[in-house]
């Protein structure tokens, strides 16, 4: 019984039969141009004869570089160089049987010549067809079901990538995209073309052809020297209020790919600091690391995890990488595995506050650079559970710094925040307590400790920036606490890039300062991630205030008013010198052990936050009345600590 042939074989069958119509016809129209459309009659059984041959000659051509297997529809400039050099392998085989042809009934020469260039004309034609519908009328597209509004782009820059994309977006099969054309500051570009698109004029006049051509989105192409020259740009898109995508690098791209909106950038997070990336003395920095045993603590949160992948790079002997977080470990130890293969890198599931295992740590792996991450940061959830704040923030810190002073660890980095200043919160009173505590420990003993305080990381799971970029992305009221909150902000990877850079200077009871540049309001913030996706803020996407949460400050600090602030060999570090502290670390240990046997015996978080700030301040008096009186109400009843034995 007769089988229908399968789909391949359909199509197969119709590209040759396709190509059984296509060769003989350009034989016979390259035979008409010869002889002026008055073909002799002699040369009708020979143009039948060579029609033949060709036809079976372009047939197996085209099997022989796979032209019958590709999908024409995805076609681009590779399938069309295919499609050329099937064709000139075929003519060249036909041109030399014409010259060993033994016999004088044989094609004109020229016919040989032009045949060919019809054939490649034609099929070219046949195959680009939805191309040239669109060139010769942008109405005879085959796709117009359902077509979306037509989004209008004009592109930033004049390149190989900003040609390509144009050429991708403007044969777009759905016809969902209007290239108005490009903006170039080269002088030799002005008032020229590319892919037949104008280019408008320099980037400067960006606001005006965004108006005149109703443009909907730009697309930044162009590769900039600086971050300042790139946010000049983006402050021009601000004020056009349209969409910005960023074309990948120049290295991503695969010519002859077709491109869509969906393979562009958003801008970075980063980009909204407007401020250039730190560079540090890698050199100094790798005879801190190189061939040691590096301890990173709190590995799996944004500042832990970007230590452990730059401390990796330095060739440490071993890193080891300790967090709670049993998923966050196992996917950060696979992460920095595949991206620096030849690194030693051990995980330690641990909290930071158990110092039997800690000990067993230290011990074991005897590190002799201990970075300290691991601490809650979340200021409205710590201040409903300050007893974990202080369980985590101070009880780990003292019992890991303790370990690494009795272990002979050579420099302990603890990781402190703009919120140690003055604080207002239970997180911000428990790291400037880690702060206190550290300083105390210089003094009694050889490990150089030093702390290192910087503002907010944009980016990272506590910042703003993903919050309000998953409102914007669902057109949901961006919330904002209060109108005239202000925070300092830096990126993540400079930020640690600083840290490992101050702790290849400390010499030990330091407290070093980062570079935080000029506040941000969170307004403003808020504003550009709205008009970097082309929205209007208050208009398409509208700014709630819900107010202060609990232990929020409109206004962050990064020094204490008596703290001298000098500077060191990097333009972004600074050097902060405490004045000298009014307890010894007996008394520090004292209070610490009181605020921790506060904490295990889950006092009201109000009595919590209290005594947190009476240590923070450094108010013994008071931190006596208090336990005085809840003492004398049964409300505190002293208990043997357990944790810190």
């Amino acid at each position: 019984m007769f089988k229908k042939p399968r789909p391949v074989a359909q199509r197969h069958i119709r590209r040759i039969a396709l190509d059984l119509v296509i060769v003989p016809l350009a034989y016979f129209l390259a035979l008409a141009l010869r002889f002026d459309g008055h073909i002799p009659n002699a040369y009708w059984p020979i143009w039948l004869r060579w029609s033949l041959i060709a036809t079976t000659m372009f047939i197996a051509a085209n099997f022989a570089f796979g032209n019958y297997r590709r999908l024409w529809v995805f076609a681009s400039v590779r399938e069309a160089m295919r499609l050329a050099e099937s064709t000139i392998a075929a003519a060249v085989l036909l041109l030399v049987l014409h010259v060993l042809w033994p016999t004088p009934a044989r094609l004109p020469t020229s016919v040989h010549l032009i045949a060919p260039l019809l054939v490649l004309l034609l099929e070219a034609t046949i195959h680009f067809r939805r191309i040239v519908l669109a060139w010769l009328n942008p109405r005879a597209r085959r796709y117009q079901y359902a077509r979306p509004k037509r989004t209008r782009v004009l592109i930033v820059g004049v390149n190989h990538g900003a040609r390509q994309l144009a050429h991708s977006l403007q044969n777009d099969l759905l016809g969902r995209y209007i290239v108005v054309g490009f903006l170039d500051d080269a002088d030799e570009n002005q008032a020229m073309s590319v892919e037949e698109l104008p280019v408008l004029g320099r980037i400067a006049s960006l606001p005006e052809a965004v108006e005149e051509d109703n443009v909907d989105m730009v697309v930044i192409a162009q590769r900039f020297a600086s971050r300042a020259a790139l946010q000049q740009v983006l402050d021009l898109c601000y004020q056009a209020n349209v969409q910005i995508k960023i074309l990948p690098s120049t290295l991503q791209l695969v010519s002859g790919a077709q491109l869509d909106l969906a393979d562009l950038s958003d801008i970075e997070p980063d980009t909204l600091l407007n401020r250039e990336p730190a560079t540090i003395d890698e050199l100094h920095c790798r005879r801190v690391i190189e061939n040691q045993v590096v301890l990173v603590s709190g590995a799996c949160g944004s500042i832990g995890s970007e230590l452990a992948a730059q401390i990796a790079a330095l060739a440490p002997r071993r890193l080891i990488l300790l967090d709670i977080d049993e998923s966050g470990l196992h996917d950060l130890h696979i992460r920095l595995q595949t991206d620096i293969p030849h690194a030693s890198i051990e995980t330690f599931l641990c909290n930071v506050a158990a110092r039997r295992k800690l000990e067993h740590l230290f011990r074991t792996y005897r590190p002799s650079v201990v970075y300290h991450a691991a601490a809650y940061k979340h200021v409205p959830m710590m201040e409903r559970f300050p007893e974990e704040a202080i369980l985590t923030n101070v009880l780990g810190t003292r019992t890991i710094s303790e370990l690494a002073a009795r272990y002979g660890v050579q420099r302990f980095v603890f990781v402190s925040t703009d919120k140690a200043v003055n604080p207002s919160s239970v997180m911000g009173a428990t790291k400037r307590i880690g702060e206190r505590w550290i300083h105390a420990m210089q003094r009694v003993s050889t490990t150089h400790f030093t702390a290192v305080r910087f503002g907010n990381v944009i980016g990272s799971r506590g910042s703003v920036v993903p919050t309000f970029a998953r409102q914007i992305e669902r057109h949901c009221p961006v919330t904002i606490t209060h109108s005239e909150m202000h925070r300092f902000f830096i990126s993540i990877p400079e930020a640690v890039s600083l840290v490992i850079q101050a702790s290849a200077y400390t010499t030990g009871g330091e407290c070093y300062m980062l570079d935080m540049g000029e506040e941000i309001a969170i307004r403003d913030l808020a504003e550009r991630m709205i008009r970097m996706k082309g929205l209007r803020p208050n208009v398409d996407i509208p700014l709630h205030y819900i107010g202060l949460r609990p232990g929020e400050k409109l206004h962050e600090e990064l020094k204490y008013a008596d703290e001298e602030r000098q500077p060191t060999p990097h333009e972004r570090i600074f050097c902060i010198t405490p004045p000298p502290a009014p307890y010894t670390l007996d008394e520090l240990g004292d209070a610490i052990d009181m605020l921790v046997d506060a904490a295990q015996r889950l006092l009201s978080p109000d009595m919590l936050r209290v005594l947190c700030m009476d240590v923070a301040f450094w108010h013994a008096e008071r931190m006596t009345h208090h336990l005085h009186a809840w003492r004398e109400r049964g409300e505190f009843a002293p208990l043997p600590l357990q944790s810190t034995a």
